[in-house]
């Protein structure tokens, strides 16, 4: 009815009009039964895409992480394997056109991020291109001097020496 029917009853009200549907009781629960399924599906759905937004962001995290770490630590690869490098080459000879160690190919690029490793890899290469097979390290060489070793108070110590495993020895702390 309309207008909607005052709380109280009054005897002036009347409605303008009024509409009585008549509805089977089968119809109305079968349209509830609809609505209920349609949201469960709707639900079903909403449900696949979180789970699936989710995982594709995590995955894009993890990706976004791996690939930031390896480009921050391309520095410390670098000077790791430089490092390596000069190890391996020690107490070889160069020659006039072989430099040792390349150390001009840094990992540090105009566009790199301004860090302390940026700095690091800077002296590192300033420290090794002096002792890769050039300059004072190729003037000496491999020269093999040995000295007489004239501090010689061995036999003086070796009571001293010896005593160390003693239970008893003055400086056992």
């Amino acid at each position: 009815p309309l207008p909607v029917p005052p709380e109280k009853y009054r005897e002036e009200y009347l409605p303008q009009f009024m509409v009585i549907l008549s509805i089977e009781t089968e119809d109305l629960e079968r349209t509830f039964e609809t609505i209920e399924d349609l949201a469960e599906e709707t639900k079903n759905k909403l449900m696949v895409w979180i789970v699936v937004l989710s995982a594709a962001g995590l995955i894009a995290s993890f990706l976004c992480i791996s690939l930031a770490s390896n480009y921050l630590t391309k520095p410390l690869k670098w000077i790791n394997d430089t490092s390596n490098k000069i190890l391996s080459q020690v107490g070889q000879n160069y020659s006039e056109t072989d430099n040792g160690v390349d150390c001009s190919n840094t990992p540090v690029h105009r566009c790199s991020p301004k860090t302390e490793l940026n700095t690091l890899v800077l002296e590192f290469q300033k420290m090794i291109s002096h002792f890769s097979g050039r300059g004072s390290a190729k003037a000496e060489g491999n020269k093999l001097i040995e000295i007489k070793n004239k501090f010689d108070l061995s036999a003086n110590f070796e009571k001293l020496y010896n005593s160390r495993s003693d239970p008893n020895f003055k400086y056992n702390y």
